[in-house]
């Protein structure tokens, strides 16, 4: 039986949520993975996933030239051999000063480019690769899955425009799912992951993780039950299911009250 193909988009380096879910892909022993990073500085760092012999080819990108070469570049990789794309995988982000600059103070130019890059860069990904998207699945097409955070539905201090962007990336999600179908797709609101833009980019980020792992019942969770949880959804075991929010936060979206001594 041939492998399915997989496609990651937005791996940076080790502890990306994205370098977890080329693992969790090619590990499994069903898929190929193409998997893209931003630009050629990056390249050096992902390299090593290229040793993988289910890792097909790894392709630098540009989120705002996505419906040109791109899908050229993929089609190529795919050849003649008639195969599609069966997952999707959107772990792209990016607001400019994020860190130093409250949401009251942002730029109408930094907020346009957070939603820009964070958001918008869903719908033109998808619209350059769906003729290369799978239709052939068991009960559904292929699967898309974005990353989101639990800033898109609560304030988070220090998370700024990047909330704003990720709930019009959800929105999204909800809007391509009509669309799209038989496709499916969805959003993963993970819990806060010491990824490199992530503890590079968000204020207080370690006071964020400590908070989790005091407050949601199982802990903060790791890249690897992320990765885990999205090559759920790219299964048939999980054809019904488009449109949703799903969190992995170990439960802390539906805490309330000040955190305590866990009673074991």
């Amino acid at each position: 039986m041939s492998k399915k193909i997989a496609l990651v988009m937005g791996v940076a380096n080790q502890r990306s949520i994205a370098w977890s879910c080329v693992h969790s892909f090619v590990n499994s022993g069903d898929w190929d993975v193409i998997f893209t990073y931003q630009n050629d500085k990056m390249k050096s760092r992902v390299e090593p996933l290229l040793q993988h012999p289910s890792v097909l080819k790894g392709l630098a990108y540009d989120v705002n030239n996505l419906e040109g070469d791109f899908s050229e570049q993929l089609q190529n990789i795919l050849g003649n051999s008639n195969k599609q794309i069966s997952a999707v995988v959107h772990s792209i982000a990016h607001a400019k000063n994020l860190k130093t600059t409250p949401l009251l103070e942002t730029a109408l130019e930094d907020y346009l480019q957070a939603h820009e890059i964070s958001a918008y860069s869903l719908i033109s990904t998808i619209k350059a690769i769906q003729p290369l998207l799978s239709t052939t699945s068991v009960g559904a097409g292929s699967s898309i899955t974005a990353l989101s955070y639990l800033g898109a539905t609560k304030a988070v201090p220090g998370y700024n425009v990047m909330g704003p962007a990720k709930a019009s990336l959800e929105s999204i999600v909800r809007g391509l799912a009509i669309e799209l179908a038989p496709h499916r797709i969805n959003a993963i609101s993970a819990g806060p992951i010491a990824s490199l833009s992530a503890k590079g980019g968000i204020a207080n980020f370690n006071l964020m993780k400590q908070e989790m792992t005091q407050r949601a019942p199982l802990g903060n969770v790791t890249a690897d039950q992320v990765a885990n949880t999205i090559r759920f959804l790219a299964s048939d075991d999980a054809s019904g299911i488009t449109g949703q929010t799903i969190f992995v936060d170990g439960g802390y979206s539906i805490v309330g009250g000040p955190a305590g001594p866990r009673e074991n």
